[in-house]
């Protein structure tokens, strides 16, 4: 007697037929390994009724079950009613640096693709580099979407659609106008203040490549240009400003515990320069007059003197925040790339720690900033690599040390130390800067906007820290000079000097011996060390990263078999990769395998070897 299908089997089979055999989530053919996956998670109250469940591949499901969709603050909710009741073709959201921009856009992306997943694709543009690994990161941990960052020829299996540059765009228009025309795109334009209509600008070429889009989320936190030039698919009002859909500004965001409140301690100095054969003196200060101010700007922050006691204060400041938060970090913002290397040297002798340096000739810029985001060096050094969108959370202090004095970029560096922990005990930042009148003039407006948000608070800590925010100023003239430890032996061993700097903190902190602040340094450094690890090893690459891994991993196992198995071929490489790996998965270019493919031909390839070797052995 045949046996009826089980009631989970044909639960399967009425969900495949309704999916005509394709991924819900991307729309991809399903193979005999396909998942039934939950919409709503059982986790959140969602049933095992069938029209709570969607077919999906293996990968994707695994994917999907690692990701945590974070629970939305208020303001990202309210932005999502707005956008949802929206039939706008282009929707500007302004929200500060720091309050939650990046989630709020990807969760618009989520509900894009899953509401028509085999119609639809995401296109997400930034201005640099960081930004791409940046984004591609948190959509595949917070909501299982794999973006593609390279090889821009077509959408690639398991991918919901490619986050680039503006200057790629702009490099190949007709590719992304025909996406655009073939698929129903939402384009999200972050930082969209970085074009502008100018012919001189990506704007034209962008408003050509994706003006055919279904919809644009355009985002930005400084929504104006310092050219005065007007942004690309932005409205405006009569008065020439920027007209926002929906738009979370800095007093709520302070009232929300979103971000930290500002701290700022602005320093006075003297440069001495020689003038027509005669030496003059050049003050900056807020009282002093503008022009003389911005001769002295660009001189006083070169090393030397002036640095040397911002450096210091920074520094004294960023142990301090560490002692209750032991990952704090800093930032040391330059003027250029010669700088900022100067400056990190000059920082490493005042803080007797080496920073890690960021600049844009560096072809590790963002491997670099992905590792100082989740280990304890306390200082990084950066030019533009880490001003704008860039999120590393436990940075907490800001030395500014550049002669850019536009609202724009002092509004975005002090972005950089706003993020918080959202954390009770996470509420002030801390930025060090020269004391120029225009600098100063916008850390005032900062303070104003923190003071407007707090006015009405009846919170006394809040009252606290908002009294803190204007310290006084202290002179500083050249020719100071600084004498640091060079270093110290505890128990017979020589200790470098940057731990030294740590282990006297530690034992005036807790009143002990340097013996003992030593063993408590190496307990913690320990601790940490192992924590990181934890962490690392539980955090899944986003599905690009892991096909160049297996993709590297394979052609490293058909090169062991080539030497071993045709050592007098010459073609011996091409003869393995053709006869081994191309005839059992039975396509003909490596970059169309899916993630499951390259381990199975990898697999394929190792037995075979073993198999050949078993075989000459006997």
């Amino acid at each position: 007697m045949k046996r009826r299908p089980t009631i989970r089997k044909r639960i399967r089979e009425a969900v495949y037929v309704n999916a005509e055999g394709r991924s819900a989530l991307t729309g991809d053919l399903l193979d005999e390994h396909w998942e039934l996956d939950h919409r709503v998670p059982r986790a959140s109250g969602g049933s095992d009724d069938i029209t709570n469940l969607q077919a999906l591949t293996m990968a994707e499901n695994r994917a999907k079950g690692a990701a945590t969709p974070p629970t939305l603050l208020d303001w990202q909710a309210e932005f999502l009613s707005t956008w949802d009741s929206s039939d706008a073709a282009s929707f500007l959201l302004v929200a500060l640096p720091g309050a939650g921009k990046t989630i709020a856009a990807l969760t618009v992306a989520d509900q894009w693709i899953r509401e028509d997943p085999r119609q639809r694709r995401v296109l997400i543009i930034v201005p640099t580099d960081p930004l791409r690994t940046q984004w591609q990161t948190e959509a595949a941990r917070l909501f299982g979407l794999q973006f593609q960052t390279k090889e821009f020829t077509r959408w690639k299996s398991g991918m919901v659609g490619s986050i680039l540059t503006y200057h790629l765009i702009a490099g190949n228009v007709e590719f992304w106008k025909l996406q655009c025309h073939q698929w129903e795109t939402l384009v999200i334009a972050d930082e969209i203040h970085h074009t502008s209509d100018s012919t001189n600008n990506w704007g034209p070429r962008l408003k050509e490549a994706v003006g055919g889009a279904k919809r644009r989320l355009l985002t930005s936190g400084t929504p104006f240009r310092g050219d005065s030039t007007r942004i690309p698919f932005v409205n405006y009002d009569s008065e020439g400003r920027c007209v926002a859909d929906y738009r979370y500004d800095y007093p709520r965001a302070i009232r929300d515990q979103v971000i930290r409140i500002v701290c700022f301690q602005h320093e006075t100095g003297i440069v001495r320069c020689v003038r027509d054969g005669s030496e003059e003196s050049l003050q900056l200060s807020s009282d002093t007059d503008e022009a003389e101010a911005d001769a002295a700007l660009s001189r006083i922050v070169e090393p030397g003197s002036f640095t040397d006691e911002l450096l210091r204060a920074a520094h004294h400041k960023l142990m301090e925040v560490r002692s209750g938060m032991p990952n704090a970090g800093g930032l040391v913002i330059c003027k250029d790339q010669d700088h900022a290397v100067r400056i990190a040297k000059q920082l490493q002798q005042v803080t007797r720690t080496t920073p890690d340096v960021i600049v844009s000739d560096d072809e590790r810029a963002t491997s670099t900033i992905d590792t100082f985001r989740s280990s304890l060096v306390p200082w990084v050094v950066a030019v533009r690599q880490i001003t704008e969108g860039v999120d590393i959370k436990r940075l907490i202090v800001l030395a500014y040390l550049t002669h850019y004095r536009s609202a724009l970029f002092f509004r975005q560096a002090i972005g950089r130390i706003v993020r918080n922990m959202r954390t009770p005990d996470d509420m002030e930042a801390y930025c060090f800067m020269p004391d120029h009148p225009t600098l100063v003039a916008h850390a005032r407006d900062i303070i104003n906007a923190q003071v407007q948000a707090i006015t009405d608070e009846t919170d006394e800590e809040f009252q606290r820290a908002v009294e803190r925010t204007e310290v006084p100023r202290f002179n500083m003239v050249l020719g100071t000079e600084h004498t640091g430890s060079a270093g110290i032996i505890i128990e017979g061993e020589q200790v470098d000097p940057k731990i030294a700097v740590r282990v006297h903190e530690i034992a005036s902190q807790m009143g002990c011996t340097l013996v003992i602040a030593h063993r408590i340094y190496q307990v913690y450094e320990a601790m940490g060390a192992a924590k990181q690890s934890v962490v690392g090893s539980v955090r899944e690459k986003p599905l690009e990263q892991q096909l160049d891994d297996e993709r590297g991993h394979l052609s490293r196992a058909v090169k062991r078999a080539a030497w071993k198995m045709f050592p007098d071929r010459p073609d011996k490489f091409r003869h393995v990769w053709r006869t081994l790996v191309f005839q059992h998965i039975r396509k003909f270019n490596v970059k169309d395998f899916t993630l499951e493919e390259l381990r199975q031909a990898k697999q394929h390839v190792i037995q075979q070897l073993n198999a050949f070797m078993t075989s000459a052995v006997s």
